[in-house]
């Protein structure tokens, strides 16, 4: 009897478990704005809410024999997903990247994060003001990373990217600032940084293997007034004959509302510069001191927290849920991405950029990021919201007379598009290496038809 009273109880836990998962599944859910209300409602809720109701009831209202044999099939069931879930957390890199710097540090000191802007005038000190003080006691918001050194950039489907910097903080070859004059120039945010591929799988990679000039200024982050703080900071050094300014439509949407709060970055619309390029040294120090004030071990409350979040995780099965509800959750800026835009700022940035580009003779082009490509949208009203926008981008474009590249051209016509983007494990994030090298054509595209080559055809001449 008390054998009994034992497995009994040791049921109804399993069923109490089965119905606190289902619970949590639908708090989830929750939490994502968009996503479709199949397999994604019924693996993360409906399914272990109602198998541990029905345990429950089975065990304190059905005959004995029955009731043992349904508890060693729930009890086998929810052992199996917690060994699957332990499996699946000893295959994936769950550290975080503060950690991942700091163990990295171990190997070689010198080793930092990639800086982004945006998020660094929105999360340190007052919103539009950079904690960082020139030599000559001014603010200084840097737009390029630590010179020369192991630089943590991002993950997506995998471990870590980690890439070595370049002369003046950007993702380029050793050596590249020595060859002169640029025939290519490219900025923007994530997607041409390289978002989160390896050396040599970024479409700015694929692009300097047929043309060796070519310079990747993107940074993760930016957004208008950065990129053009970029260009006339750095490609007006470089003075290419193409300069390829990459959009996604988080742009002018979070970012440009944030940057447009400094005053420093507002300052490039009226001709002013921080002088970066002759000041990458005293940008070194800077960027370093505050990296080594602000990297630091968790504390013995932090881990604390972390330990907990964890364990709440593996019980709520997080990793297990991701692969069953793999292709039911995808990702989509959300409606402020789309709304509470300042087009009147972004166009006065575009016609600064593009009188800038032209002074020394340059050919000025927008690269649009995927934006009504149906990956990102399963209902007609996020898909129309992005219909909208991309139809007032390129009207906007258009007015400027600013010619542009559309990437959802080259994705709409693919099969099987998410074979393209990188799966995260929630949602579909940036393109993986096959993605980008439908960025990469489309860029030869535009290349072939309105440049002219040079005589050894691994150069430009000039663009149209």
């Amino acid at each position: 009897m008390k054998k009994r009273l034992v497995f009994s109880f040791a049921g109804l836990l399993f069923a109490l478990y089965l119905i606190l998962l289902g619970l949590y599944g639908f708090y989830l859910l929750t939490k994502i704005k968009y996503f479709s209300f199949s397999e994604a409602l019924i693996v993360s809720g409906i399914t272990p809410f109602f198998l541990g109701i029905a345990t429950a009831i089975f065990i304190l209202k059905l005959r004995k024999s029955f009731v043992d044999e349904w508890i060693i099939i729930i009890i086998s069931i929810v052992c199996s997903l917690w060994i699957f879930e332990f499996y699946l957390g000893f295959l994936q890199n769950e550290t975080d990247k503060t950690s991942q710097i700091l163990y990295e540090r171990t190997k070689n000191p010198e080793t930092y994060p990639s800086m982004m802007p945006v998020p660094f005038l929105a999360e340190y000190g007052k919103l539009g003001s950079s904690s960082l003080l020139g030599l000559d006691g001014k603010e200084i918001v840097p737009i390029q990373d630590v010179t020369s050194c192991s630089t943590v950039f991002c993950r997506e489907a995998g471990d870590y990217i980690i890439y070595k910097s370049d002369e003046k903080g950007f993702r380029n070859p050793k050596g590249i600032w020595s060859c002169g004059l640029a025939d290519i120039v490219l900025v923007g945010d994530s997607y041409s940084h390289g978002a989160c591929v390896c050396d040599g799988d970024d479409f700015p990679s694929l692009i300097r293997d047929k043309y060796p000039k070519t310079f990747n200024l993107a940074k993760g982050g930016n957004g208008p007034l950065v990129s053009l703080a970029t260009i006339k900071e750095y490609a007006n050094v470089l003075r290419p004959k193409l300069v390829i300014w990459q959009y996604a439509d988080n742009d002018i949407g979070r970012d440009l509302n944030t940057e447009k709060s400094s005053s420093v970055l507002m300052g490039y619309l009226s001709g002013q510069t921080q002088h970066l390029f002759e000041r990458v040294q005293e940008i070194d120090t800077l960027e370093k001191d505050f990296f080594n004030r602000t990297l630091k071990p968790k504390s013995s409350n932090e881990k604390k927290v972390e330990m907990l979040t964890k364990i709440t995780k593996f019980f709520g099965l997080r990793l297990t849920r991701k692969i069953l509800v793999k292709n039911e959750v995808t990702f989509l800026s959300s409606d402020y991405e789309m709304e509470n835009i300042d087009w009147g700022t972004y166009e006065r940035t575009l016609l600064e950029a593009d009188r800038t580009v032209k002074s020394w003779g340059g050919k000025l082009v927008i690269l649009i990021a995927p934006i009504t490509t149906s990956i990102y949208h399963f209902s007609k009203d996020t898909l129309r919201k992005a219909q909208l926008h991309d139809k007032r981008l390129k009207d906007t474009f258009n007015k400027l007379d600013i010619d542009y590249i559309s990437m959802d051209d080259y994705f709409s016509g693919v099969k099987n598009l998410r074979s393209y983007f990188a799966w995260t494990g929630t949602y579909y994030g940036h393109p993986n290496k096959y993605g980008y090298v439908l960025f990469a054509k489309a860029i030869f595209d535009f290349i072939h038809g309105r440049c002219v080559m040079t005589d050894s055809r691994d150069g430009l001449a000039a663009c149209r």
